[in-house]
C-alpha cells in the first residue's frame, strides 16, 4: 500500500502524484502516444501487447477455472467419500 500524495508508492519512485508538474513532458508524451495509437487503431485489434495480454488473461482465466473445477470435485470427494 501507498500513499496517493506522498513518496510510498509502488511503481516508479520518482513518478509520484506531487511530481506531475516536473513530468509534464512524459504526460503530453503519454498523452500523444495513446492519441496516435488510438488513431491508427480504433479498437486496438493491432495491438501486439494488448493482444498478448488479452491472450495471457484468457489462458489463465480457463486454468485458473479448470483448477477451480478439479479442487471442488476432490473437495467433494472427499467429503461424499
Amino acid at each position: 500500500p501507498g500513499q496517493i500524495l506522498g513518496y510510498k508508492q509502488s511503481g516508479l519512485p520518482d513518478f509520484v502524484l506531487d511530481n506531475l508538474p516536473k513530468n509534464k513532458v512524459l504526460i503530453e508524451k503519454a498523452r500523444e502516444e495513446a492519441l496516435k495509437l488510438v488513431s491508427e487503431d480504433p479498437d486496438l485489434k493491432n495491438n501486439t501487447f494488448l493482444n498478448l495480454v488479452k491472450d495471457f488473461l484468457v489462458v489463465t482465466l480457463s486454468l485458473g477455472l479448470t483448477v477451480l473445477v478439479i479442487f471442488v470435485a476432490w473437495r467433494l470427494f472427499r467429503i461424499l467419500f
